[in-house]
């Protein structure tokens, strides 16, 4: 879930300039200020239908819509919000939440009629601005091609399942964060309304089938929050995120780092990114363990929460003081859940960029000239729901994500998905004057920038055929005893669909 192992402690001190409602709608405003957003939907919900007041009326609806949204049920949140709007009450994100929430749940001609209506009276509304073209952008919506998209459902429960990671130590494992309810949680979180946050793994038995999750237990999964994890490219470190919270106050989102020796990992060390009052979590590590990239809203963030990063000189030094990765990556909206494939490609997770619904997944496109670009992964990786915490296994187009869609309570799923690879064929046909069959004794031979040297078989009937790749630039060389060489450039730059390239080369004679 977006929200969850990311506990900013602002929220704790969101009544700090006083609440005008009081009576029944108190314990609603002590769960929220504690972060307990599952329990204060539902007294705010009671509360509402007792209240009289019309002013208080809104306030409680207010709260209640940001109850569901934070808790990630945008239909729930867009009809309170409407009851506040009715009553009069006024906030100053109220309505871009609403707008935000219809835009979530479907109802895009709504939620583009909102975001319209904030930038009549603010026109610099840079979070109206991106729900507006992600209204637009989703009437006609592109699709990243050849791409697969499938429920994971070694791995899925009735409870939310996110956040995969890999790792190729030996044998295939998947870690995973999961607040299904198994003993050492078996109380509801009030924040959620599901079980508390732990970590798994799955891994591959005798007979190549993924085995049932089994809990990391101790000294990892605690009764604390756990989640959110990173593994190391030989899969022997593990960076997670840890929500620990006591009697009398909550500490907070924390990362810790353990190392893996002999099949059993030691005990978690706080990796210490920030001061005690700041909140980090969400880590990656890069493939060469250099670079650390995390979430946090600390000062100097952009927007709600920001992509940070501390680096290196080797796997022995300490980290650098955070840095903000700033534009194009962070915006005025939440950047989250970072993640970093073996050839250094960054993705992550954002509102903050046009998409399809709540968090979609990006990644961040170096450019041969100009700076590096935020490129979204397109449908069906996005959806209208919530998608993020995208792994790739190593090497190949393939791997898994979480994701809320299709799913009314918010709950997320791990979804494998893998691209296919673009089919382009090269099809010529060889003549020679009015013949329509090759000369005698023909040839191709077909060279690539990509060191492919091959010659091919041409048939009777003057046609051959070539399988080519994406992005290649290429020279064939044709001939024939009595006739002039000819030379045939031909590129697949650009080229992303599948495509056959017809050509008809006409041989001279000396």
């Amino acid at each position: 879930m977006k929200f969850f192992l990311f506990f900013s402690l602002g929220m704790y001190l969101l009544f700090a300039s006083g609440c005008a409602s009081r009576g029944s709608a108190s314990g609603g405003h002590k769960a929220f200020a504690a972060g307990e957003y599952a329990r204060s939907a539902g007294i705010y919900k009671k509360a509402f239908s007792n209240e009289k007041n019309k002013f208080t009326k809104g306030e409680i609806a207010f709260y209640m819509g940001e109850s569901y949204r934070r808790i990630n049920q945008p239909n729930k949140a867009a009809a309170a919000y409407s009851r506040a709007l009715r009553t009069g009450f006024d906030h100053p994100r109220m309505r871009l939440y609403y707008a935000q929430s219809l835009f979530k749940a479907g109802k895009v001609k709504d939620a583009l009629a909102e975001f319209e209506k904030i930038l009549e009276k603010s026109p610099n509304d840079a979070l109206a601005h991106v729900g507006l073209a992600s209204c637009k952008m989703i009437e006609q919506p592109a699709k990243a091609p050849r791409c697969d998209v499938k429920k994971f459902d070694a791995i899925n429960s009735k409870f939310s399942d996110f956040s995969p990671a890999f790792s190729m130590e030996s044998e295939p494992e998947i870690y995973f964060s999961s607040m299904r309810s198994l003993a050492k949680k078996r109380n509801m979180s009030r924040i959620t309304g599901q079980g508390g946050g732990d970590i798994y793994y799955i891994y591959k038995d005798a007979k190549g089938k993924w085995t049932k999750p089994e809990i990391v237990d101790d000294p990892v999964s605690t009764t604390f929050d756990e989640g959110a994890l990173s593994l190391s490219f030989d899969g022997k470190e593990m960076y997670f995120t840890r929500c620990r919270y006591d009697q009398s106050k909550v500490i907070g989102a924390e990362i810790f780092r353990m190392k893996r020796s002999g099949g059993r990992w030691s005990e978690p060390e706080l990796v210490p990114l920030a001061g005690d009052s700041l909140v980090v979590a969400h880590p990656a590590i890069s493939p060469d363990g250099l670079t650390l990239y995390f979430v946090s809203d600390m000062p100097g963030s952009v927007g709600g929460k920001d992509i940070w990063k501390v680096t290196r000189a080797d796997v022995t030094s300490d980290w650098s003081q955070p840095v903000n990765v700033g534009a194009p990556v962070n915006t005025h909206g939440d950047e989250m859940f970072p993640y970093v494939r073996h050839d250094g490609v960054l993705f992550f997770s954002s509102d903050g960029h046009p998409g399809f619904g709540g968090l979609d997944v990006f990644r961040l496109t170096e450019q041969e000239s100009g700076p590096a670009v935020v490129e979204n992964l397109l449908m069906p990786i996005n959806s209208g729901g919530d998608d993020f915490g995208i792994v790739f296994e190593r090497g190949v187009e393939k791997g898994l994500f979480s994701s809320s869609r299709d799913n009314v309570k918010g709950v997320d799923n791990i979804y494998e998905f893998q691209y296919r690879p673009v089919s382009l064929v090269f099809k010529g046909r060889l003549t020679h004057g009015d013949s329509s069959a090759a000369p005698e004794g023909a040839f191709v031979r077909v060279a690539g920038n990509d060191g492919v040297i091959k010659k091919l078989e041409v048939q009777p009937d003057g046609v051959f055929t070539f399988d080519i790749q994406p992005n290649v630039d290429y020279v064939f060389l044709c001939g024939a005893p009595g006739y002039l060489n000819h030379r045939e450039k031909f590129t697949t730059n650009g080229v992303g669909d599948d495509k056959v390239f017809d050509f008809r080369i006409v041989l001279k004679p000396r």
